[in-house]
This record gives structure tokens, sequence and C-alpha cells, in this order.
């Protein structure tokens, strides 16, 4: 069984998950969706939380002194892998969301919105190539609720909703190599492209369509032995850039962008089977359309667990 040196970081090919609109926010699926390699017949259990804070409110590349708008998502993500055998495996995620929104107008009461649920599945296959190369593609199901209203009584806007109510095809690959002259040192390269489906029952009457979504993470991640433990310290870059959404065919103002975040991380062998880790996004660049709030920090802490089935 091969132990996990990283958490694999993804560049999406031509696609990521669904950005959501008005603010960069969104369920967090492309930066967590694919596991890594594994022997044949070997299950893999993935558990991560994932918080997301935005508060810092931008007009294309120009950040603004204005703190009258926070957003935060939390949300726990749970993936089930196994290998069939060394060149072909599968992966289901489901995500469970709580989106967050509080606006507060200078001299004014301030306005809360939130939402819970379960988000949209994704179940993503992958066939491995030369050594430690993968390629994938996936589904994206409309499993999650899009229909949550506020304390008024109001549904609440695609961005805050739990789900797209899109059908979404995803395309996946991941590129893994050692060093000859250091082996524990990995260069990886990961890539993600979303191509969105539409909701066509949005407020009943309209059709909503996520813009798509490219995704691409370069990282470097070596092994220490740091008292008992098999340490795993990494960073990274991870670039994403998500077309503007749509309402009936028309851009929706203040959608899409681009990003790039300064990503370290490290991981620690808990146990030969088990490993945990944790990873930060921290905003290096943005260009947004229109005025959005954009991401300040972003945090993610996960296990994972392997083990075979012949060992059961």
């Amino acid at each position: 069984m091969k132990t996990l040196s990283i958490i694999l970081l993804i560049i999406l090919l031509p696609f990521q998950s669904a950005a959501q609109s008005c603010c960069s926010g969104g369920v967090p699926i492309s930066n967590n969706l694919g596991l890594p390699l594994s022997d044949a017949k070997t299950w893999q259990i993935f558990l991560s939380y994932d918080f997301n804070l935005l508060n810092t409110l931008q007009d294309g590349n120009n950040k603004l002194d204005n703190n009258t708008r926070k957003r935060i998502t939390h949300t726990a993500l749970t993936q089930f892998g196994y290998s069939f055998n060394k060149k072909f495996s599968a992966d289901i995620l489901i995500p469970y969301v709580r989106q967050e929104r509080e606006i507060t107008p200078i001299g004014q009461p301030s306005s809360f919105n939130s939402s819970n649920g379960i988000g949209d599945i994704v179940f993503l296959s992958k066939y491995s190539f030369f050594r430690s190369y993968q390629l994938g593609i996936g589904v994206k199901l409309p499993t999650g609720s899009t229909t949550e209203i506020n304390d008024r009584g109001l549904t609440l806007n695609a961005d805050m909703q739990p789900g797209s109510g899109s059908w979404d095809i995803i395309y996946w690959l991941s590129l893994q190599e050692n060093l000859k002259s250091r082996p524990s040192t990995t260069l990886s390269l990961v890539t993600t492209y979303r191509s969105t489906g539409s909701n066509n029952e949005y407020f009943d009457t309209q059709t909503y369509e996520f813009g798509n979504e490219f995704q691409m993470t370069l990282g470097i991640a070596d092994q220490l032995i740091i008292g008992k433990l098999i340490t795993t310290p990494s960073l990274g870059l991870r670039y994403r850039t998500v077309d503007s959404d749509q309402v009936e065919n028309n851009n929706v103002p203040s959608t899409g962008g681009n990003w790039l975040f300064f990503r370290p991380g490290i991981g620690w062998n808990i146990l030969p089977e088990m490993i945990f880790s944790s990873v930060a996004d921290i905003p290096v660049y943005a260009y947004v359309e229109g005025t959005q709030v954009t991401p300040t920090m972003r945090l993610n802490f996960s296990i994972i667990y392997t083990f075979q089935t012949q060992k059961l």
C-alpha cells in the first residue's frame, strides 16, 4: 500500500467546481476532488473541513476601503475512493454546506442570510498512466437544494444556495513526479475544468448558469522525520479563473474573475494508513468583474484513511 506523501494539488484541465456568483465564494468541490494513487483493491476515505472567509471588497483589481460586507462558507466534505486495479479507480465526493452572508450598510441595521444543506455530489472516474499520472472525467449531480429561503420567506440568490441545480461535466488531470536527486521530494500539478449546465428552474421561471471554471495548482512537497512522525511540508500556487454567470443567456453583473493563491501546507502520518493535513489559501492576486467580495483567507483540514479489502 502506498503511503500518501501529499494531498495532491488540483489542476483542472478545462474545468473546476461551481463558481458561486456575486462574491467568488462557493463550495470548494474542485479544491478537494481526486484522491491520490493507491494499490489495487484499496479503499480511501477522505474527511475534510473547509473554512472560507470573504471579507475583502474589490472592484476589478482595486481593493475598496469598505467593510460593510462579509461572507463565510463552511463546508464538510466526505469522499470515498476505490482502486479496482493499478489503472482504474473511482471517487465520490459528498459536500455539506453552510453559507453565511452579512451586509451592514453605513448607519443602518445589518442583514444576515444563511443556508445549510447537502451540496452537489460528484462522481469521478480516473485512469492512471505513465507511472503516477492520472486523467479523470466526472459528473456533478444537481443534488443540492436551490430553493432555500431567508427569514422573510424570500428565495435566496443562486450564490447562497447549497446546490447549483445543474448537471456539470468535470475534467481532471494530475501529474506527479519525484526528484531523482531527492526521491522524498514530490512535484505535482493538478488541473480541473468544470463545464457547467443550466438550472432551468431558477426562481421557477428563469434559466441560470454558473460560469465555466478552470483551476490549476502547482506544488512541491517533501517528507521529513520529526520525532516519530513522518511530516510532509508543502508549498503551492493555485490559479483559478471563472467565466461570468448567465441568467437567460445574459451575463450576470459582478460575477467571474481571476485569482492566484499561495498555498502553504503540512501533513502528518498519524498512523501508517492515516494522514492528517492542513493547507491555507492566501490571496496573492485577484481581478474580479464588477464589484465583488473576494477571499480573504481559506483554511482546510483533512484526514485520509487507506485500507485494502483483502485485509478486512
